[in-house]
């Protein structure tokens, strides 16, 4: 990146120029604000530009800013989709006959929000019996098509404060029939039943519908669309033993007696992808597609439809008997290592054989013990006895840890190594002390031992270590 200059390189270069006239240079030196005011607002105008075309200089190599990372996202249909929560829940039967809760139905929490069953059962007289409910709502509204053309599209409402969107339901009002989601338009021939759920570069949603005689579907004039969409409250939870109640009231007599408690979780909710995470999806190719798999990107595919995870590494037998010795038995193998703390280990690996058996069924999935290893860095630092070491050493630390510790996007990608020439550039641009053109910095970063594809490194507070050096006033 070449050099960024800021509101005082500009403000102080005008101000240099105007004192070439000796009448503007005396009110000036008087502090007029008519002049100085104008002049400062320009600097600062001028300097956010600045700042923007040095940014602009690093983007064929990364998205440093975050509009940029929207719009690569919404090129590649990273959707802004939340995670609903998942918990047991224990329903108590009090009666003396038999009771059935059917999936689907609904219960409340102590704060009424909307649990909906997932899967049902029969409940015994006096029995108890355990069933999964997950927090989703949903709202619908009815759109009539307003004009016949390619690619007509609906936008999708914006779900309420603190809620974020797990899905969206297209369907007929004349017929009910609901329509298939599909990714993009590859292979779909003319009047198929599908629409596409696209997003703009604020992350906002539409349904698009296809192009007229070639292929997808094409609403007529006053048709109307039913849009279903379904949003939770994300990384919420329940107190353990909480009591629910079913939103409404059963006309079967036996059921006025059953008694809901949460239990144990299954699978935490989160909220849609942050600009960091989003920062590192985009880094996929381009070219990518959900059905095909280009180049076997399976750690992408995953990711987009299962995050967050805290660490995730897929590699197929190649890379496998690269770092082990071969056997028949990795032929047409995927091997998966994960750490995700927010479902139970059963039920992630189900759903990322889901997601995988989705996308190409062909291979066989085996999952890999994921192992985690600290990296040793050493930093030593020779200080201008101006600056405050034990401040600096501090700084420094955290930005490390900031940068490649347990929760940062480079160690969640896996399969990394820490470049030292971009650290020591990083300290220097946010450790102001370190740019001084005084103070100095070296770094020894320890290679992690092992370069099995399962183990998931990164840096933390006991694995850095910062040294100061004090430097003599002379030496300067």
């Amino acid at each position: 990146m070449g050099d960024l200059y800021e509101k005082k390189d500009f403000y102080d270069a005008a101000m240099a120029e105007l004192a070439n006239f000796p009448a503007l240079a005396e009110r000036i030196a008087i502090g007029d604000v008519t002049i100085t005011q104008q002049f400062g607002a320009m600097a600062q105008m001028l300097g956010m530009l600045s700042m923007q075309i040095g940014l602009a200089e690093t983007e064929p190599w990364t998205k440093a800013r975050d509009s940029m990372v929207l719009a690569d996202a919404a090129a590649k249909g990273i959707l802004p989709f939340g995670q609903a929560p998942v918990y047991q829940i224990n329903i108590r039967n009090q009666e003396d006959v038999p009771v059935t809760i059917s999936a689907g139905r609904r219960l409340l929490d102590n704060k009424s929000r909307v649990w909906v069953v997932r899967d049902g059962a029969t409940i015994g007289p006096h029995e108890v019996k355990t069933v999964t409910a997950i927090q989703r709502e949903q709202s619908e509204f009815v759109h009539e098509v307003a004009a016949y053309k390619s690619f007509y599209q609906v936008d999708v409402p914006e779900p309420g404060a603190n809620q974020y969107l797990l899905g969206v339901d297209v369907v007929r009002v004349d017929g009910g029939k609901t329509l298939k989601r599909i990714e993009d338009f590859n292979n779909i021939g003319a009047e198929t039943d599908c629409y596409h759920l696209g997003v703009d570069e604020i992350m906002r949603l539409h349904v698009t519908f296809g192009l007229m005689n070639k292929f997808g579907y094409v609403p007529k004039i006053g048709e109307q669309l039913k849009i279903i969409t379904y949003f939770t409250g994300g990384d919420i939870g329940l107190e353990g033993g909480s009591e629910l109640t079913f939103e409404y009231a059963s006309e079967d007599v036996s059921e006025k007696n059953l008694r809901a408690f949460s239990g144990d979780i299954v699978a935490k909710g989160a909220m849609p992808q942050s600009i960091s995470q989003m920062r590192e999806m985009a880094k996929y190719p381009s070219i990518y597609n959900n059905n095909a798999v280009y180049l076997g990107e399976f750690a992408y595919l995953v990711k987009r439809e299962l995050n967050p995870f805290v660490f995730l590494s897929i590699w197929n037998e190649r890379v496998e008997e690269l770092v082990r010795k071969p056997d028949v038995l990795n032929i047409n193998k995927l091997f998966v290592a994960f750490i995700k703390d927010d479902m139970s280990v059963a039920e992630a690996q189900a759903n990322i054989t889901r997601v995988i058996g989705r996308a190409d069924d062909s291979y066989a999935i085996k999952f890999v013990k994921a192992t985690e290893k600290t990296i040793k860095i050493d930093v030593k630092l020779r200080l201008s006895p101006l600056h405050d070491a034990e401040a600096v050493k501090a700084k420094v630390k955290l930005w490390l840890i900031g940068e490649y510790g347990r929760d940062s996007s480079w160690a969640k990608m896996g399969g990394r190594r820490i470049n030292w020439q971009e650290t020591q550039k990083g300290l220097r641009e946010n450790v102001y002390e370190l740019s001084d053109g005084t103070s100095d910095l070296y770094l020894t970063i320890e290679e992690v031992g092992s370069n099995l594809p399962e183990v998931f490194q990164y840096v933390d507070s006991a694995s850095v270590t910062v040294k100061n050096e004090p430097m003599l006033m002379w030496e300067r």
